[in-house]
């Protein structure tokens, strides 16, 4: 028997549900015809939506749930690495955003892969590898992420009387709904919403928060003394160092991130995007990494007889300061955060799948199969995720740094020294390509250490040298082919 409060909550949840499936059918009716349309809106979005979707995209349920309980669990240190990913964004999306946005607009790209397919003369190694391995692979793990920070949100609230599996599935079929409808659009407005209401959350916690312990002073003096752990380092230094240079110079390299490059109305939407992940970052850092990890230190000073998994308390630290209703009101601002980030991962990785493997075979031929090969494709992914999403094991952050993000940061050596050293060629990039995700796999699997560096740096470098050894040692490509990508697209000045 579900009590009057689990009832509340779910009516607030059921709200949040309704008004995002209402958005899609919103831009369901707003749609432009073809399949580019369904997956980039066809470059149509303005900077303003750009600003937010970039924002909410960029910080998922980890924004909420999981920086916070990694500084409980790691302590600063871990959050703290987000500044060169904020800082580094600024920079790729205006200097190299702005030529994948021209390469996008003048040959009407849709995925990662038709850049470096066109950009290389080379289909099959750089479609699969880009398009499978990478944006399928590399973003299922994403996916199942957000499926279970939305969920903690929900099962915490309701002090676990609502169930974990029924919970996640309901969480699964929403974003399978309205992402299928309206596509990218669907996608942007309620990414635009969502960042309105993570802010307001990330925000609003922290300030009750800082009130109720006398100040920012007393608040950190409070986590020092109970849980000393908050300012310890548990990870090692050449972690940090190679996981913030590729933060740094790999931002725009998210494959969900990339294809809002292809969104853009205009150049002036780049500089949205800059500044919109500029300012989410620093609010995410100060607000809840940094404030909310205190809070939950010195609320649950002994992880073992905290109520929940870390990633959970600070929904625990709601519910014990607002109570389950208003709670589940301010949490659907986690719940936000989390679909921000999954509905933009579902999209690109059912695009990826369908015009990059799908598309190696010439099939489906048709617009309307297209189509519906599209929106089968969102409901297979979302029930692989979900597998995914079962039983977790570890940490949200955990999850995405060491399963995803050595997949994702795979592009960056090829894109920058595919825009930035003409003598790149298919035979290094092939070579590159297989090289570096093949190595980067086994160090996921465990089969080659890490030695201490973040799980992609190895991979990585050598996908990077072996592009430069292989290209010197091959054919340059012809003037034509250089031509044909860099000048024309040049002529783009929107």
């Amino acid at each position: 028997m579900i009590t009057s409060t689990s009832s509340a909550i779910l009516g607030i949840i059921f709200g949040y549900v309704a008004l995002c499936i209402f958005i899609g059918w919103f831009a369901y009716r707003k749609r432009g015809a073809g399949i580019r349309d369904f997956y980039v809106a066809s470059g149509s979005i303005g900077p303003v939506i750009m600003a937010g979707t970039i924002a909410a995209t960029g910080y998922s349920a980890y924004a909420v749930l999981g920086g916070p309980g990694w500084a409980y669990t790691g302590g600063v240190g871990p959050p703290m690495s987000e500044l060169p990913y904020m800082f580094g964004n600024v920079l790729v999306c205006l200097v190299v955003g702005a030529r994948i946005f021209k390469a996008g607009v003048y040959h009407e790209f849709i995925t990662p892969a038709d850049f470096f397919a066109k950009r290389f003369r080379e289909e099959w190694i750089t479609r699969i590898i880009v398009g499978f391995v990478i944006c399928f692979l590399g973003s299922i793990f994403y996916i199942s992420a957000q499926l279970i920070g939305s969920t903690y949100v929900i099962t915490g609230l309701s002090g676990g009387e609502l169930k974990y599996l029924p919970i996640l599935i309901v969480m699964a079929i929403t974003l399978v709904v309205y992402v299928a409808l309206g596509g990218f659009r669907a996608v942007a407005y309620t990414d635009f919403m969502q960042a309105v209401m993570m802010t307001l959350l990330i925000v609003g916690m922290a300030i009750v928060a800082i009130k109720d312990f006398g100040g920012v002073s007393q608040l950190w003096a409070s986590a020092i003394d109970k849980h000393p752990a908050i300012m310890t380092l548990d990870t090692p230094h050449r972690w940090f160092v190679t996981y913030g240079l590729m933060a740094f110079l790999g931002p725009m390299m998210f494959p969900h991130l990339w294809v809002r490059l292809y969104a853009n109305r205009s150049l002036e939407g780049l500089r949205s995007m800059a500044i919109g992940g500029l300012m989410a970052g620093v609010l995410v850092v100060i607000f809840s990494y940094t404030t909310m990890g205190a809070t939950i230190s010195a609320t649950f000073p002994d992880a073992a007889t905290a109520p929940g998994p870390a990633d959970q308390l600070p929904v625990f630290w709601a519910l014990g300061r607002f109570g389950p209703i208003l709670g589940a009101v301010l949490f659907t601002g986690a719940m936000a955060a989390a679909f921000s980030t999954a509905d933009s991962i579902l999209l690109m990785v059912s695009s990826s799948f369908s015009k990059d493997i799908l598309g190696l075979f010439n099939w489906p031929k048709t617009e309307k199969n297209q189509m519906a090969t599209a929106r089968f494709l969102i409901v297979a992914v979302i029930g692989i995720s979900l597998i995914g999403g079962l039983n977790p094991q570890m940490g949200l952050i955990k999850m995405v740094m060491s399963l995803t993000y050595p997949l994702y940061y795979m592009l960056m050596p090829v894109t920058l020294l595919g825009l930035f050293w003409r003598k790149t060629n298919k035979y290094g990039v092939g070579a590159g390509l297989i090289t570096g995700a093949t190595i980067t796999l086994l160090v996921i699997a465990g089969v080659i250490p890490t030695y201490g560096f973040f799980n992609g740096f190895i991979g990585i470098c050598t996908c990077a040298v072996v592009i430069v050894v292989v290209s010197l040692l091959t054919p340059s490509p012809s003037k034509q082919e250089l031509s044909e990508f860099f000048i024309e697209q040049g002529k783009v000045t929107t």
